[in-house]
């Protein structure tokens, strides 16, 4: 504004007074300069400067002022700052630019200029979902300005050290690239060490700054032997660095990217690995290199690096690096821990599930209160502190885990209404609380404490506490808490949440909306209980979930797992003397076990052949001729599946006819007098057991090989001959 109104003056006056007013080129320069160093925190500097350089432009042209026509430092401003801009197109913007210099041909861009096009491009791959294509725009660029050199031989666009630091730079960008995108950016530092071994090949000889852009690439790339390259490339700077070549000297950013670079490694020891880089830097800074001593993110990083390995040891050595920053703190009081230093050991124990977890994070929480209200550090408890001590005492499954759970919260509640409003509890924090009485073994305690919870929230939200709005995870531990009460009506409790969920679906929450888990959760709740006609039940709830499924809702998609829990229904139906229900469960099992053959939604694992094998020994008087006719082909085709697990094989020896027993087992060379285990039985037999933990969600199902022989075979349906009952089991309407 002021330069304008120096050329407004300098045009209304005359003579020496318009003189003395007149913008030179320093004037125009210096608000350009301005824009420049301002893009980066006002969203409108670069559309602006871009609108002086313009006014510059016409002011020249009509010759209303000469000292106002743009040189190329007033375009490299103008660069500068569209590079520097937020806006995810500033690459394009910067290199329309370069492409009008080189059309108009008034001012030719030279290498600042190419550089500020390349940072542009550099900055905006950082900023777009799609950096691929700003990192293949910056080396278009750097290989114009070799091409262009080469033919010209004019130094004045010849590539530098910027140049070729930026391009390193947008290709680390580039994580998606992986390890070619590091290499790529090795092979360009090797480029420059290269020319610059060569007679005035000192312009783009490499400095720590391009080396840390290397070092970056391959922390970022993903690669296995990203750790690896790193610290080769770091122990070059350190052996360059004592040669002599002060230009290459390592730096913290040095140091800290190779931790970074190890706490992203799986290899077995690298979380020691970085702590040994952290050990390095400490004891350069005791020698008197205190350019080398270690900041928070080096000690965060290798607590991050030992927290990653999620084993006890891990754990432990997280915190006495922890404890080792503390007592940094307490006696050179320059480094500080900070609330990511113990939120991140906090979390790693939030997901251990041992039974010491919640207290041992509990202590690390009193342990940053007690920091905060000593010295108002920067290690200050937050919600996600507080919610992952909640969630570490829900995993711990230990019967006062609710307890702890809820006295946490009451402790948020009280200050957050003191002042703290970042301690607000909110739906992710409930959600723990409520799963810790779930899982806590409480009984009916726990279950109605967890219904107390959701009830809370649901009055919270309709009082417009959005922060504390129940969703899918948070009703689903409820029928969870349920599920695991031990009461008679605990299947009925567990339906009565998953209805309320669909009716809240229905009305318009759509956070809310059943998934299979609700539905297996519901299903294993009927399994357990002691309803006489639980079977039919159970498969009624499957019917409803397939029907909603069928409807195109996709998260009640049935699984193995849900078939499997149908079984497991049928097989502890069994009534003493009652041989009509005893018929209507085996019926019932007959069907879901052919259904879920027959269905795209699994396959039958070993869990459920034993489980059917398991119903069948129930459900049966043992002289039943019908053994004979269900037991041997479910057992042949489970072999063929490759599922004979430690299951099937007893409950084989329960459900079979004793000759059947040893038909079965001496048809495969085993002596089926003693005892078999699994590693007796071909391998053929059992190549497909996964004996994982049980996955209640929904997964996609593909074809798998069947036996020993790696062909695909066509799985055949069980059907029984001469079985009673009809095809389709009694009473399955909804």
């Amino acid at each position: 504004e002021i330069v304008e109104h120096m050329q407004y003056l300098y045009e209304s006056l005359d003579g020496e007074e318009a003189e003395d007013v007149k913008p030179d080129g320093h004037s125009f320069l210096t608000a350009l300069g301005a824009w420049a160093k301002a893009s980066p925190s006002n969203p409108t500097a670069a559309k602006d400067s871009l609108a002086m350089l313009k006014w510059m432009e016409r002011l020249g042209d009509d010759g209303r002022n000469d000292a106002a026509r743009p040189g190329v430092i007033s375009y490299s401003l103008v660069l500068d700052a569209i590079a520097k801009s937020s806006n995810r197109y500033s690459g394009s913007k910067a290199e329309e630019l370069l492409r009008r210099m080189q059309l108009e041909g008034k001012v030719l861009p030279n290498t600042f200029c190419y550089n500020m096009v390349i940072n542009a491009w550099t900055r905006s791959g950082k900023r777009s979902r799609d950096n691929g294509i700003a990192t293949g725009n910056a080396v278009r660029l750097l290989n114009e300005m070799e091409e262009m050199y080469e033919q010209t031989g004019s130094i004045s666009i010849r590539p530098d050290v910027v140049s070729y630091t930026n391009v390193i730079t947008a290709l680390a960008n580039n994580g998606k690239n992986g390890g070619e995108g590091a290499e790529r950016a090795e092979a360009i530092l090797n480029r420059m060490e290269t020319i610059a071994d060569k007679e005035d090949g000192s312009y783009c000889r490499p400095n720590t700054i391009t080396y840390n852009a290397v070092l970056n690439a391959w922390c970022k790339s993903g690669d296995r032997r990203a750790a690896e390259k790193a610290e080769a490339l770091l122990r070059k700077m350190e052996k360059q660095y004592q040669s002599g070549m002060a230009f290459v000297k390592p730096d913290v950013i040095s140091f800290n990217t190779l931790i970074h670079a190890y706490s992203k490694s799986t290899e077995p020891d690298a979380a020691q690995k970085a702590e040994n880089i952290l050990m390095h830097m400490e004891q350069h800074e005791q020698n008197g290199q205190k350019e080398w001593s270690p900041n928070r993110f080096s000690y965060n990083t290798v607590i991050e690096a030992w927290t990653m390995k999620a084993d006890r040891n891990g754990i432990e050595r997280a915190l006495a690096v922890l404890q080792r920053l503390v007592e940094r703190h307490r006696t050179l009081g320059d480094v500080s821990p900070d609330s990511f230093s113990y939120n991140c050991i906090i979390f790693a124990l939030s997901r251990s599930g041992w039974p010491d977890a919640g207290q041992k994070a509990e202590e690390l929480l009193k342990q940053m209160e007690d920091a905060h209200l000593s010295d108002k550090s920067m290690v200050k408890p937050d919600v996600f502190g507080y919610s992952s001590v909640i969630h570490a005492w829900s995993k711990s499954r230990r019967r006062d885990a609710g307890r702890h759970a809820e006295r946490l919260i009451a402790r948020m509640q009280e200050l957050y209404d003191a002042g703290e409003k970042k301690l607000k509890p909110n739906t992710v924090t409930m959600n723990s609380a409520i799963a810790a009485w779930a899982k806590s073994g409480e009984g009916l305690m726990g279950a109605r404490r967890a219904e107390m919870l959701l009830h809370l929230m649901e009055t919270r939200y309709e009082a417009g506490d959005d922060d504390i709005k129940p969703n899918a995870l948070t009703y689903n531990s409820v029928i969870l808490a349920w599920s695991r009460s031990g009461t008679k009506c605990a299947y009925r409790k567990a339906e009565e949440v998953l209805w309320r969920m669909w009716q809240l679906y229905e009305a318009g929450n759509e956070n809310v909306k059943p998934d299979i888990i609700s539905y297996n959760t519901v299903i294993r709740a009927v399994a357990q209980s002691t309803y006489p006609g639980k079977a039919q039940k159970a498969l009624r709830i499957l019917r409803h979930m397939d029907k909603r499924y069928q409807e195109g809702n996709k998260e009640t998609r049935p699984n193995e797992v849900t078939y499997t829990t149908v079984l497991n229904s049928c097989a502890f139906s069994f009534a003493l003397g009652d041989q009509r229900t005893n018929q209507k469960a085996l019926d019932t099992a007959i069907f879901t076990l052919e259904e879920l053959q027959e269905s795209r939604y699994g396959n039958p694992n070993h869990v459920t052949y034993g489980i059917f094998l398991k119903a069948c020994n129930n459900l049966m008087t043992a002289d039943d001729e019908r053994r004979r006719m269900l037991v041997e082909p479910v057992f042949l085709q489970c072999c063929r599946d490759g599922q004979v697990g430690g299951l099937v094989l007893a409950q084989l020896r329960d459900a079979a006819p004793a000759d059947l027993y040893e038909k079965l087992l001496d048809d495969a060379g085993l002596q089926s007098g003693g005892r078999i285990s699994l590693n007796d039985v071909p391998v053929e037999w059992r190549c497909n057991v996964r004996n994982r933990k049980r996955l209640w969600r929904s997964r996609t199902v593909t074809s798998r090989s069947r036996g020993g022989s790696g062909r695909l075979e066509t799985r055949s349906k069980i059907r029984i001959e001469g079985r009673r009952g009809k095809n389709k089991p009694e009473d399955l309407s909804p």
